[in-house]
């Protein structure tokens, strides 16, 4: 009884006089005698029946196939499952599986085993779907470039044909490349703003050939977008809560390709002072004062700002107690007790800006 292997290690290259060498074990100094039970060798190579594959390929790729294998002086055969490898010029990629509409690629082909001779006309093209919007592919050399223009879903083959001699032959990618394209995410610096206080936030712009003009239909009061460059600038007017803000973007590629797209920015705008009562507790009949804490919240210095005070309506003070506009102070002889809420408007001042913060506190009068 012999056990017997049988295997290739070696590989064939595209148009060119090649062997692939098998490796058998087990024969005990017998002659093999191998013959194709199924599968099928591309075009210009066979199989011998000492198990070499020999010839000229004329189709690069893995080729799977069933080896008889049987040997001088033995009845039986066994079939091995093995496969032809033809070399050919490169169709394989390392592509992300995700992109971004506005940035550049350049994608050159990997594992180049197979190197062209002056003889040989080697060139590339998509076979099978499509590039993303934006992308080519080099003939001569198979290089993927471009800045993908438009969203979605790409799956695609490439090949390459190689004339030698009036020979033609041709490597296919075995499985299709998938890319998914999306909208550019855009980061800015800035999100946080300051009512009155010099505001600039820049954006981070993927990095491609491409130009781009910016719009924004709404943006905190103050605030302007530069088309150009799509910085946001200037002096917010008033407070406002956090939110997003559309900026629609018109990319023009290096190629004159043009395409549309949008990004989010969030932007805060918050008060640079924060203003807030002690709330001190007052008796009946007893004189009290009660002043405003004013906290720098901004984080600069803050100059030339200035404050003037007036009752919300329908806030009212207890009888007996008034507030002073230009320094906000509480103060007076309460005449009645109370406990009531109130909230004053403190209209604040600051580069020429004015804006309303309202303060809301509580006035405590006892016995």
């Amino acid at each position: 009884m012999l056990t017997v292997s049988l295997s290739y290690s070696g590989h064939a290259l595209l148009l060119r006089q090649s062997t692939i060498a098998p490796t058998i074990t087990g024969l005990r100094g017998r002659a093999p005698d191998c013959s194709l039970k199924s599968g099928a060798l591309p075009p210009g190579l066979m199989l011998n029946r000492d198990c070499s594959i020999t010839g000229t390929p004329l189709a690069a790729g893995s080729f799977p196939i069933v080896v008889n294998l049987g040997a001088s002086g033995v009845a039986n055969e066994l079939g091995w499952s093995v496969s032809a490898l033809v070399l050919g010029p490169s169709v394989t990629y390392s592509l992300p599986a995700s992109m971004m509409t506005g940035a550049s690629y350049d994608f050159t082909t990997l594992n180049n085993f197979w190197i062209a001779t002056a003889a040989d006309t080697v060139t590339y093209s998509v076979s099978e779907g499509s590039l993303p919007s934006g992308l080519v592919i080099d003939p001569g050399t198979g290089r993927i470039t471009g800045t993908p223009a438009v969203e979605g879903d790409y799956s695609f083959k490439v090949t390459a044909q190689v004339v030698n001699a009036g020979r033609i032959a041709t490597a296919t990618s075995r499985w299709p490349e998938s890319v998914t394209v999306n909208r550019p995410v855009i980061p800015y610096s800035q999100a946080q703003a300051w009512a009155g206080l010099p505001f600039r936030s820049t954006p981070t712009l993927p990095s491609g050939s491409v130009a781009y003009t910016f719009s924004a239909t709404s943006l905190p009061a103050g605030l302007s977008i530069d088309p150009a460059t799509g910085v946001i600038s200037g002096m917010p007017l008033e407070p406002a809560f956090s939110a997003d803000y559309r900026i629609e973007l018109v990319g023009t590629t290096a190629g004159g390709g043009t395409f549309a797209n949008f990004t989010n920015v969030s932007i805060d705008v918050e008060s640079p002072v924060y203003i807030r009562y002690a709330g001190t507790v007052g008796r009946v009949d007893s004189p009290m004062s009660d002043m405003p804490v004013i906290v720098n919240n901004s984080g600069v210095q803050l100059t030339g700002i200035s404050y003037s005070y007036a009752l919300d309506d329908p806030s009212s003070l207890p009888l007996g107690l008034s507030l002073d506009p230009i320094t906000g102070e509480i103060s007076g002889t309460p005449r009645v007790v109370s406990g009531r809420p109130v909230r004053i408007n403190v209209t604040v001042t600051i580069n020429g800006i004015s804006f309303v913060v309202p303060v809301d506190t509580v006035v405590s009068v006892q016995i």
